[in-house]
């Protein structure tokens, strides 16, 4: 008897006409089974696709992303050393694994079902991305989230049908941050990307001069955008290079890897004081043991470009390479371990590289007491926190490249799932000054004017702000 594979009954009943599932009704939890039942819903929608669609794999191969765009930078001539030599180690260091299958649906299911077989799905404490057990379209809501801010992050912004759509996944790592000449100008004598900081433990503000012959300049010495401040500061195993993986300290707070807490750990008076950061010259002791180093000295500075799918970069990564050793690696929790050796299987272990996105999505808070983009996400007290631009501000700090990130969304969210409303949802947000406004997730702009002094005050002007600050202070606050 021909024996039949899960994808060949689900071609079967999709040829069929029959409905194999009520998603609604069956209220499908997590990746694997809430995009599986997406894919059936958009079969029944656009039966023509069924050359194509078969089962969740390759709805996210052709629908949700496009197997001939993912990871396709790795995939490219390598760049010439003598130009750009930054960016010829960087692809010879990562490009040569996983090429081509680095983003695909099955690392992304790894990582998803390595997270949750460590954590209580069921418990708000523990992990619960696309586990909100009585609503199908949230989850839905929140996976449209999240694959738009992971395909804007790594857009390929290809020209024609297909941008904005299906042209995610495309960068394995933030190439422009490593460019060793300025497009616009002549090579190779201009500016490119390399900056030159001030020593530590004086870079204290961000800032840095850019440099001329940045092509001549490798991995070790390339310097980007992201080189972190001195006030980012990590502990090194007394006699070894191995850094602990339980705290990442910046300034006076103390970010705790394991529960993603922080703390503040400074004297009375003025934490931003540079005199109390926990430098080796400073105040703070270090664990037992430890010894403090500026976390710009812990790896090669060209490293520090966004990486992955939500591109992490600066302390996001220390503080997921500590969450990672102390909560899912092999004998957690592991208490110190080799930094420089987990950047680089992130970039070529596509399974690691999503673990840090759905750390930095479910896990990772930007401030104490700040609940995470999962969190927010899935407040079903806040339904108007519930889309895109809540997301881009907590991301990206505001609203950079929202218009882009919003046409991934739209697709995401009317075309390649179904069902899900277009309506957006809106809330009376009253801020501290007592005045009341309108607040929507779905729109970031920059149209919020503040009310002005009342003469005979003298007073300057006070600047308007931009709106989404006050659907973050809405959706953020308890």
């Amino acid at each position: 008897m021909k024996s039949f594979t899960i994808g060949t009954v689900f071609v079967l009943l999709a040829l069929s006409g029959r409905v194999w599932a009520d998603c609604v009704t069956d209220k499908p939890i997590g990746p694997r089974a809430v995009i599986t039942c997406a894919a059936k819903e958009y079969l029944e929608k656009h039966p023509d696709a069924k050359g194509t669609v078969h089962d969740a794999a390759t709805f996210w191969n052709n629908i949700l992303f496009s197997a001939d765009v993912m990871d396709k930078s790795c995939s490219k001539t390598a760049p010439d050393p003598d130009t750009q030599k930054a960016q010829a180690e960087m692809f010879k260091e990562v490009c040569n694994t996983q090429k081509g299958t680095y983003f695909s649906y099955d690392n992304f299911i790894a990582a998803d079902e390595a997270i949750s077989t460590k954590f209580n799905t069921k418990d708000t404490t523990g992990y619960g991305f696309m586990r909100s057990d009585d609503d199908y379209n949230l989850n839905l809501q929140e996976l449209a989230n999240f694959l738009a801010t992971a395909a804007q992050e790594t857009t390929g912004n290809a020209p024609g049908l297909n941008q904005y759509k299906t042209d995610g996944l495309y960068w394995r790592y933030e190439t422009d941050f490593l460019l060793s000449v300025d497009p616009t100008n002549t090579p190779p004598e201009d500016t490119g990307s390399c900056k030159t900081y001030p020593a530590n433990p004086g870079y204290i503000s961000p800032g840095g001069t850019a440099v001329t012959g940045c092509y001549l300049l490798g991995l070790k010495d390339f310097k980007t955008n992201y080189y972190p401040l001195s006030t980012f500061v990590v502990a090194i195993k007394t006699g070894t290079k191995l850094v602990n993986t339980a705290l990442v300290m910046a300034m006076d707070m103390q970010y705790n890897t394991a529960a993603n807490t922080m703390t503040w750990k400074g004297p009375p008076g003025d934490p931003k004081n540079p005199t109390n950061f926990p430098i080796p010259q400073g105040y703070y002791p270090a664990p037992e043991g430890y010894t403090w180093q500026f976390l710009n000295q812990v790896i090669d500075p060209g490293y520090w470009v966004g990486m992955g799918a939500i591109q992490i970069t600066g302390d996001s990564m220390p503080k997921f390479f500590g969450w990672h050793y102390q909560n899912i690696a092999s004998g957690a929790p592991v208490p110190e371990a080799d930094f420089p050796a987990f950047v680089k299987q992130f970039l070529t272990d596509g399974q690691l590289g999503w673990e840090g996105s759905l750390w930095y999505w479910n896990f990772r808070i930007n401030g104490a007491g700040r609940p995470t983009l999962h969190k927010v996400l899935t407040n079903t007290d806040k339904p108007a926190c519930h889309d895109i631009a809540i997301t881009t501000a907590m991301t990206n700090g505001g609203c950079n490249h929202f218009e882009y990130r919003a046409k991934y969304y739209d697709y995401f969210k009317n075309t390649a799932f179904v069902g899900l409303s277009e309506t957006p949802v809106t809330a009376v947000y009253t801020d501290p000054d007592g005045n009341t406004h309108d607040v929507s997730s779905y729109t970031c702009d920059y149209v919020a004017p503040k009310p002005q002094p009342q003469p005979p005050k003298p007073q300057p002007p006070i600047p308007d702000i931009p709106a989404t600050f006050y659907i973050l202070d809405y959706c953020l606050s308890p």
